[in-house]
């Protein structure tokens, strides 16, 4: 699902105007990019959580030439 296939069943569910509703929905991925830039978790019951997680440099394989690569952390 898209931002605006998000904000179109938001609005047959709120009849909301468009505007509104993506102000809202902006304003809600807002506030999640915010708590996890200050490398807070997110939860919401009943929908999901995130969190921000350092992953460590690793091996990989470029899928075009097939060599190996080290993927930065």
């Amino acid at each position: 699902m898209t931002k605006d296939g998000l904000i179109s069943e938001v609005i047959k569910g709120s009849g909301l105007s468009w505007a509104a509703t993506k102000r809202g929905v902006d304003a809600l991925f807002g506030e999640i990019t915010k708590a996890l830039s200050r490398k807070e978790e997110v939860k919401i019951a009943r929908f999901g959580s995130w969190m921000v997680k350092r992953l460590n440099a690793r091996k990989g394989i470029n899928p075009k030439t097939k060599e190996s690569i080290t993927i930065a952390a």
